[in-house]
């Protein structure tokens, strides 16, 4: 799928094969210092999700731990309302605003900010997605904060992370159920909603 990877690239006018792990020194850049990875997930996985979520006008979509951005632009090609990205680190902020410059696709949809997602404040975003761009003490201070906000602002919202062992932060949280599992080779997406705010 690699290929597709660089015709869609192409036709965005966008380069997010950018990717790198972490080290000590970055990590010093959150919190929790628990930041792991900045990997780009394939676009054919990205288009699944996209038809699966089929977000509206009224959906607010987040990406935390945004990297160079490449669900941000997917996403654009959909009918929800706003596409946000979020990130910590200075390079991968970099590449994913040069890349919104160079977007030959809706791009005036799309907001990109530089943030610890362990400290940020939520307010109506409807979509959440997680590629495990962090550990699991910013993965909880996350999930904190978004309760929060739909306790403050009711609405329903929808987690997509794609799954590792950190998962059980999810099952684990009784406002959550698993909506949806999403298999490809190697791994999956499980989609998480919320059934209350007051759990």
């Amino acid at each position: 799928m690699k290929a597709l990877d660089w015709v869609a690239d192409a036709r965005y006018g966008i380069h997010t094969r950018y990717m790198k792990n972490y080290e000590a020194d970055d990590r010093k850049g959150t919190a929790a210092q628990d930041a792991t990875r900045n990997i780009p997930m394939l676009y054919h996985r990205l288009f699944v999700l996209r038809r699966y979520l089929k977000p509206s006008p009224a959906d607010v979509f987040i990406d935390l731990g945004c990297g160079t951005g490449r669900p941000l632009f997917v996403m654009a090609y959909s009918d929800a309302g706003v596409i946000r990205g979020v990130d910590f680190h200075e390079v991968a902020v970099r590449h994913c605003t040069n890349n919104l410059a160079h977007y030959r696709g809706p791009k005036s949809k799309i907001i990109i900010y530089r943030a610890d997602c362990a400290t940020l404040c939520f307010t109506n975003e409807t979509i959440f997605y997680l590629y495990n761009p962090f550990g699991p003490v910013t993965l909880a201070a996350v999930l904190k904060r978004i309760h929060n906000s739909i306790t403050r602002n009711f609405r329903p919202i929808r987690i997509c992370f794609y799954e590792t062992e950190q998962r059980k932060l999810l099952d684990e949280s009784a406002w959550l159920v698993l909506e949806k599992t999403l298999p490809f080779p190697g791994g999956r997406f499980l989609i998480y909603s919320s059934h209350s705010a007051s759990a």
